[in-house]
Order: C-alpha cells, then structure tokens, then sequence
C-alpha cells in the first residue's frame, strides 16, 4: 500500500452539518444514503487504487464483502456502528499515524470535512449497503424471467411437449383435460384469436366435411397467411409501442403520416418476419446497412408516443431541457418495457427497487438515444433518392425542350401573322 506523510489531517469532531442534521431531525444524525452519500465519495477519492481495475493492498471498495473484511492487513475496514475501529475511516480521517488516504502521489486531495462526517455518520448508523450495490452478482434477480434460457426435459414422453407439461400439473392436482372440442366450436375458436373475426359459414361446413388427418394444421394455416392476421396480431404490438396517430398534450396535432409505422408492424406480422430483426430494425432501423424502407420507417416506435409541442416551444431554457428529458424517458421506457419487460425508466431517479437496474444504467441508456428527435424525414433509400434526381433531372430537361419547342412555335406564328397582315392595318 501506497502511504503519504500524515500533513494537517483534519481532526475527527462533530461538525457544524452534523449539529444541523440533529436540530433537523430533533432526536438525532438524518439517515445516510449510501447510493446518494457514501457511494459517491469511494467512486470518486477510492476506486482509482481500490476499484474493479486496480486493488492496492488487496482492497476493494465496489464489492460489499471485500469493503467490509478489508484487505491484506487482515483487519476489518469498516465495523459497523463503530467508526473508530474501522481502518477506512481511520485511514481517510488521518487517524493512523503517518498514514492519510488518499495519498499525494494518487493525484487525489484529501476528503473534504463534510464528506469524512458522512462516512463516520454512515458506519456510526450500521453501514448500511444495499444488495443492488453490493457487486458480487446479487444484483442477479432470482426472479424466472430473468434466468438464463434452458431446454427442459418433457415429464411425459411422446406427444406434443407442451402439452406434457399441462398433463403433468394436471395429473399432480388430480385433474384430467377437457374433452375434445367439436369442429364447429373449434374453427370459431381459431380464428377468433387469430383474425379476430367470426369464421363464414362456408369455412364451417369446409372444416367439418375436410376428413384429412392434417384438416386442423391445414386450418391454421390459412388463417396464418390471412392478411387479417397481422391486422389482428398488430394491433397488440401496436399497444406496447404506444402508438398514436396524434401528438396529445395541448395542441394534440394529427399526424399525417403516422400509419408508416402502423402498416410495417401488419406487414412484419404477416410476412412472418424473425422476432430479431424486427426488434433490431426498431431501435436503429435507419443505421444498420444496407438502409431499406422498412428499416426507416420502423424507427418510428422510439417517437410514435405523446410529443409535448407546448413544452418544446418554451421560451424557457430549462423548461425545454426538462421537457427532452421527459421524452428520453419516454423513449427508455418503451424499449426496456416492450424489448426486456423491464421498468428501466424507474431507475431514473434512483436505482430500480425490484429489477437488477442500477441508477447509472439508466444514463448509460440515455446516452444511446442522445441523437433522437421528434420530427419527420423522407423514408426513401438513398439509391432511390439518386433514382428520383436523376428522373427529375430528365423531366426538367424534356420540360426545357418543349418550352423551347414553344417558343419557336409562337415566334414562328407570330412572323406569319405580321407577313399576312393587310398593308395599312393596325
């Protein structure tokens, strides 16, 4: 360990803050934070030597256990509810002859007053440190939705393996399925929940006279390739994505060309495209090569939401900044609850209180979307742009030749007019 020569270390009393937090409080310290006030202090004066890249000593702050037990001296660095004890404040305090942290040579200057009474006040109260902070991987919900994709052994073997599953509970509870559906009742059920509309009558009597062993694939099918289908199936995306042809809030304008956006979710539906690439042509659609028309227009989902027209035409600088930062939230929040299923836009003031988000994340994906702005463009491809200026090119040169054309009509007929002009009329 690094050492620098103890020089006019600030004494351990109580402070002027410490004596306002009690008259604040009335019964004694106010609560430390540590995401707020203590995290804060080791990201800043600590973790250059004793981070996740380098560990002077063998100690390390952004791990919870490490912090606490401490490093090769062997000795605990932090015992709560008791400052004195603990060698990291002790260390940062001065308290260890000779020795003050941080040291000269680290660059770093010595810890203002206020933040070595929060420290003490923090390990005085218990040193309290939240699991989502403790970076040994507890931040790894147990939650099912968040564990890694396995491939499970069907219970019963044969069959359909979905359906072993259901027969498996079943069989625990003392349950059986339900008997068979009839034809009739089956088609009804098919494509109500896959176009939304009742079968005709002639796709009844078709699927209760088809005597194939494949008439109940054959049936799904076709509703499958119906054009209902994604018109059906969209609808539901087109909620998650919080579509709108409209911008609400005050003014509440129409947007004209909205439907793109609407169209290419039906189309994407019916053309079976690969969950993958619809995701990706979503969040950045118009960046990923080659650039298509689809890809475009997809980008739609991250400002197809409410789009506050009022607040961006404030004549007030911060309200306009808090207005933009209402729609990166936005923006976070549709693609971390549609993509992930996850709130990441709670973790925009603090850290998530459920899922594995910490605060910081939130402005790691923030910065991502930086670039985006509500607005309109042109969803043509560039070799369609070349394509159309080049036309528009040559319709402005056979324009130019037919006025041409024109003119030497016109001056012609006027010669000949003036030519066959009686002698003396006006």
């Amino acid at each position: 360990m690094r050492h620098s020569r103890l020089a006019n270390a600030p004494v351990p009393v109580i402070s002027w803050m410490s004596i306002l937090w009690i008259a604040i409080s009335g019964t004694g310290f106010a609560q430390v934070s540590f995401e707020k006030d203590v995290l804060p202090i080791f990201r800043n004066h600590c973790y250059q030597c004793h981070g996740p890249d380098k560990q002077e000593s063998g100690y390390r702050l952004e791990q919870r256990k490490k912090a606490i037990s401490g490093g090769d001296r062997g000795a605990p660095a932090i015992v709560p509810n008791d400052a004195s004890a603990s060698l990291l404040y002790r260390f940062v305090s001065g308290q260890e002859e000779g020795l003050l942290m941080p040291p000269k040579e680290s660059g770093k200057s010595a810890l203002p007053r206020k933040e070595l009474e929060t420290l003490r006040i923090w390990i005085e109260q218990g040193a309290n440190w939240p699991d989502a902070f403790s970076g040994e991987g507890s931040q790894r919900s147990s939650h099912w939705s968040l564990q890694p994709l396995v491939r499970p052994t069907p219970p019963i073997a044969g069959g359909n393996p979905l359906d072993a599953f259901i027969q498996a509970k079943l069989a625990e509870k003392n349950l059986s399925l339900s008997p068979e559906a009839d034809r009739r009742t089956l088609i009804r059920r098919l494509t109500f929940d896959l176009i939304g509309l009742p079968p005709k009558p002639s796709d009844i009597a078709f699927f209760e006279n088809d005597a194939s062993a494949h008439a109940y694939e054959d049936l799904v099918d076709r509703l499958l390739a119906s054009p209902q289908y994604g018109e059906r199936w969209g609808r539901h995306w087109l909620d998650a994505a919080r579509y709108t042809e409209s911008q609400g809030f005050e003014y509440d304008r129409l947007r004209d060309n909205a439907w793109h956006y609407r169209d290419y979710v039906i189309k994407s539906f019916n053309e079976d495209k690969p969950y993958t690439e619809f995701m990706k042509e979503q969040i950045a659609g118009d960046v990923i090569e080659p650039v298509s028309r689809d890809g475009i227009i997809a980008t739609s989902m991250l400002v197809c939401g409410p789009w506050d027209q009022a607040g961006n035409g404030q004549s007030n600088k911060t309200q306009r900044a808090i207005t933009r930062e209402d729609e990166l939230e936005d923006m976070i929040g549709v693609v971390g609850q549609t993509f992930l299923g996850l709130t990441i836009n709670c973790a925009r003031c603090h850290t998530h209180k459920f899922d594995p988000i910490p605060h910081v994340d939130y402005y790691r994906i923030k910065s991502v979307f930086e670039g985006v702005k509500h607005g309109e463009r042109s969803i043509a491809t560039t070799e369609e742009v070349a394509a159309r200026d080049a036309k528009q090119k040559e319709l402005q040169r056979k324009r130019e030749q037919a006025h041409q054309k024109i003119r030497l009509i016109e001056s012609e007929g006027t010669k000949q007019a003036i030519a066959l002009r009686p002698v003396g009329s006006p």
